[in-house]
């Protein structure tokens, strides 16, 4: 009896955790679907002005366009506050402003895409974004019980990036004041380490927010869709900044090549 008692347990735990991750990839394919979307229209809009070559409605189009990149940054900001408040109270269904900070992100993230004239650079990013977030995911849930080394990790590449930073600072006289053209291309070299650095940092962060999820539905007895938001918050901003990171490099590779 009691060994029967043992094992509905643990299938009542297992068949818990499961709805708990098929929730989490749930919001998190709707977030990626809506600032899909939203790229797409933003992409539309801009490419039939710029082909009709009305340019009084392609500058107005731009002027609002950036109004709104303004207030969206500013949405994702508060938006993002009120999800981690409401999912540490419990109080209210974060769901609405979920899709509130997916619209602002969208709209965010429309800003990398918008002047992108070859579908085959996003389509290239977005499947080297999925391989790399698929990787860390598997590696994050695989290491979940040392997140202090990769806390560690990334605080270290954290420092890194700041001294690089400085350095680049300083060199900013020389480069642009001085005329010295070795400490204009020291800087580009600077900065092309920085940008790699800081995709580095955001993909150990993958990996920790993995783990993250799975530490969440493991100590919760009862996991709701407040938990099963915020998880898949953490997820889609990592999916979103790594695409962006992955489509700017891919950019500056087809640039250098040329």
């Amino acid at each position: 009896m009691l060994e029967q008692n043992s094992y509905n347990y643990v299938n009542q735990d297992k068949t818990l955790k499961n709805k708990f991750y098929s929730k989490v990839f749930l919001y998190f394919g709707i977030g990626i679907l809506v600032t899909a979307g939203i790229c797409v229209v933003a992409s539309l809009i801009f490419n039939s002005l710029w082909n009709a070559g009305d340019e009084e409605a392609l500058s107005k189009f731009l002027m609002y366009y950036m109004v709104v990149l303004g207030i969206s940054l500013i949405g994702m900001i508060i938006v993002s506050f009120v999800i981690s408040f409401s999912v540490s109270r419990g109080r209210t269904k974060p769901l609405i402003p979920y899709i509130l900070y997916t619209i602002f992100m969208g709209v965010f993230t429309s800003s990398f895409t918008i002047f992108i004239q070859n579908p085959y650079i996003i389509g290239l990013a977005l499947a080297i974004t999925a391989v790399l977030f698929l990787l860390l995911g598997f590696l994050g849930i695989i290491s979940s019980d040392h997140m202090k080394v990769w806390i560690r990790v990334v605080i270290g590449l954290s420092i890194a990036i700041g001294l690089l930073m400085l350095v680049n600072f300083v060199l900013i006289p020389f480069a642009f004041f001085g005329g010295y053209t070795d400490a204009y291309y020291a800087m580009n070299k600077i900065y092309l380490l920085v940008e790699a650095l800081i995709l580095i940092v955001f993909l150990i962060y993958t990996a920790i927010d993995f783990a993250r999820m799975k530490r969440i539905a493991e100590s919760y007895t009862e996991l709701n869709n407040n938990e099963a938001i915020y998880c898949a918050l953490m997820l889609y901003s990592d999916f979103v900044v790594i695409f962006r990171y992955v489509l700017r490099f891919l950019l500056l590779i087809l640039r250098n090549r040329r």
